[in-house]
């Protein structure tokens, strides 16, 4: 289905970084040897090379699975609770309002600099909700008293109507924290703050052929098929192939990864990438029509189609 793969593990730091918690890109496909890896330090820099390998990839007529390891939507409820702040985007899906509420409140400077506590300190004030949660317990941090350091909710604040996992991510069960927590251990909420905004920018870059899955394509065997599509983006946890260990699941001798002073940021984009080439020769249909998506009420999988997403691999 796909001649190219492509991972993004991200980062939501605040200034240019490399090496174990940075971003790490792989890159295979399936006439090459090995996985190439690249750790840009800046999200700038990671979209440049992320639209070099794209516009490298259109040039050869290849297909392409981008799969980026943080979340592509917030669970059922957010798009409503956020509805006032998105009035301006009313004949866009509930996804892409949100994408594009996250890409107006959020910036975020070519150095990484960023503002992605005060865009969720502004969306929990705006709504009166305690959407998000964790920050810095600084002074620098505490003019931001709608966003609590801590989970608990503040005055004059309303607690969280959403739940705190979506659907796919309370399947997957492996201690997943909430998207909605910033700050405070391992955690993926800033990265997704930082992160929609980089994927708005290579949607715009390279529409009409690429597509998000399962937003715009639905639970399909093949997402590229029938729309003219050549690139697909999906939401792939890189992690979930990689022992506990850390090394690599390895047996298709692709990679590198298992050398001395590897990152494990670095094996896990290589054990994504190796793991998405392996079902190019056994089969997608579990992963992009999986059966626990299937199984789910009417009202559940309309809100995962249309504001939740759906992680690559939990079947």
């Amino acid at each position: 289905m796909f001649d190219e793969v492509v991972v993004v593990d991200f980062s939501a730091s605040s200034v240019p970084v490399t090496g174990a918690n940075s971003i790490w890109v792989g890159h295979g496909a399936t006439a090459a040897a090995r996985v190439a890896t690249a750790n840009p330090p800046t999200r700038r820099a990671a979209l440049a090379h992320v639209d070099r390998l794209l516009g490298a990839a259109a040039a050869r007529g290849s297909t392409v699975l981008v799969a980026v390891d943080f979340s592509l939507g917030y669970p059922a409820g957010f798009t409503a609770c956020t509805q006032a702040l998105v009035a301006h985007l009313p004949g866009e899906p509930a996804w892409l309002r949100t994408w594009r509420l996250i890409d107006h409140l959020v910036d975020d400077g070519p150095d990484n600099a960023n503002n992605r506590f005060a865009a969720a300190d502004r969306m929990n004030r705006s709504t009166g909700v305690r959407l998000f949660w964790g920050r810095p317990a600084t002074p620098a941090y505490a003019v931001l008293d709608a966003l609590p350091p801590t989970d608990v909710v503040p005055a004059p604040l309303r607690p969280n109507p959403c739940a705190p996992l979506r659907v796919a991510e309370r399947l997957a069960g492996r201690g997943i924290r909430s998207n909605f927590q910033l700050f405070g251990g391992v955690t993926v909420g800033g990265q997704v703050l930082v992160g929609i905004p980089w994927l708005l920018r290579l949607l715009e870059r390279f529409r009409p052929e690429v597509a998000v899955w399962p937003f715009e394509t639905g639970f399909v065997d093949d997402p590229l098929a029938g729309r003219g599509t050549r690139v697909v983006v999906a939401e792939l946890w890189p992690s979930l192939f990689v022992p506990h260990g850390g090394r690599s699941p390895g047996g298709s001798g692709r990679s590198g990864s298992g050398r001395p002073g590897a990152v494990r940021d670095e094996v896990q984009v290589v054990a994504g990438v190796e793991a998405c080439l392996a079902r190019d020769r056994t089969g997608w249909a579990r992963w992009f029509d999986p059966a626990s998506a299937a199984a789910l009420g009417g009202a559940e999988r309309a809100s995962v189609l249309t504001e939740e997403g759906w992680i690559l691999g939990v079947a």
